[in-house]
């Protein structure tokens, strides 16, 4: 973990996520961040501005469809 991706963490939880951790290593890393719906979704992505270059929110669905 470097302060970076902790901070981000940090950030994410603040925003409003679910739960954040921290993935991959070597020279880097990401930050999974667990969010309740797509408005929360952006706004963890918001809050992660000017600690990451990028934020991907992805919705994935909650029910199944036969």
């Amino acid at each position: 973990s470097t302060r970076e991706l902790d901070r981000l963490c940090e950030r994410a939880r603040e925003a409003g996520a679910l739960g954040a951790k921290m993935t991959g290593g070597g020279g880097g890393g990401a930050v999974i961040a667990l969010a309740e719906d797509e408005n929360a979704s952006r706004e963890i992505a918001n809050a992660a501005q000017g600690l990451t270059e990028e934020a991907f929110p992805t919705l994935v669905a909650s029910h199944a469809t036969t």
